[in-house]
């Protein structure tokens, strides 16, 4: 996956309010007590069928996860709230995903740009493995998978073979996916990446004034490389996937997913990701965004998104 910042603004913070849409945090938070944990926890034991609860939920949810990847030391102070928010926005995104999924009006056909109707199921069955199944003894827990607490992130270096992960073109790298303790390298443009809601100095605020009228990098946060990274894990995702997600050629950025065979699809790591960004935030802004142009799937600091060789690794 990757980003890009206003260069125009020099990457600054330049958060945006005016449009009556949910734009700073506050605006994400409950209001007058009307969003209950309760309602949460039904949400995800697949009782979201009601229109209510999408309007209780179009906040920025207080998800209090237990275990989450465990950061390396070596990050600053900074990245290591980056990290941290973005533990919180991979869930919400998540969550969102789930209700798109489940719903009974226009959202619903969000899942179809993207993925074949006949793996609604498969689909929905990943993100609430990500979640914490409910139906699952092992990780009852609707707010993270225990399994994630596996995961270490660090910052890049070398391999058994002496090669680094990061280059121009990669913003995360999986290494170990499909073994118990996998290490998630964190590359430095990761960083450029804002939050939901959430800004830091010299990064983008993510919010619905940001991103436009149209399906763009604009959406993408920390919390969505995350989840993107999440799904290449096999342990987490095997069952129902026979392994982690791969990262399939030209199945990158917003235009690539929605242009990829949707008989792969499920096995494409960044078509859940740009799933969970279109969802999320077609509910939280009431927007229903247009179609991505070919130059979205391009990123201002990469030379070419496409043609990036991950080696034995998922990026």
């Amino acid at each position: 996956m990757s980003s890009r910042l206003d260069k125009d603004n020099g990457g600054q913070n330049l958060s945006a309010h005016g449009r009556g849409k949910l734009s700073s945090p506050e605006m994400y938070k409950c209001q007058g007590g009307y969003l209950q944990w309760a309602i949460f926890i039904v949400l995800l034991a697949m009782l979201a069928a009601a229109a209510p609860l999408y309007d209780a939920l179009a906040v920025k949810q207080p998800l209090l996860k237990g275990t989450n990847p465990s950061i390396d030391p070596a990050f600053n102070e900074q990245q290591n709230r980056q990290l941290s928010d973005g533990f919180t926005d991979a869930i919400q995104l998540a969550v969102y995903a789930v209700i798109s999924i489940d719903v009974d009006n226009d959202r619903r056909n969000i899942f179809n740009k993207y993925f074949n109707e006949g793996d609604r199921s498969l689909v929905r069955s990943i993100f609430m493995k990500i979640l914490g199944d409910p139906e699952d003894p092992q990780n009852p827990d609707p707010t993270g998978n225990d399994i994630l607490g596996s995961i270490t992130i660090r910052p890049d270096f070398p391999n058994d073979d002496g090669d680094l992960s990061c280059g121009a073109e990669t913003v995360a790298v999986l290494r170990d996916f499909n073994k118990d303790n996998p290490t998630l390298i964190m590359c430095p443009i990761a960083f450029k990446h804002g939050g939901i809601g959430l800004g830091y100095d010299n990064v983008q605020e993510i919010n619905c004034d940001w991103i436009g009228d149209r399906v763009s990098w604009n959406m993408d946060t920390m919390g969505s490389i995350l989840l993107h990274e999440y799904t290449h894990m096999t342990n987490l995702v095997s069952p129902p996937l026979s392994k982690g997600t791969d990262d399939e050629k030209g199945g990158y950025g917003p235009a690539g997913t929605r242009g990829l065979d949707k008989n792969i699809a499920p096995n494409n790591a960044d078509s859940y990701s740009w799933y969970a960004n279109e969802a999320l935030w077609n509910i939280l802004c009431l927007e229903n965004y247009g179609d991505p142009e070919p130059e979205d799937d391009d990123d201002d600091d990469d030379d070419d998104d496409d043609d990036f060789d991950c080696g034995n690794e998922v990026c």
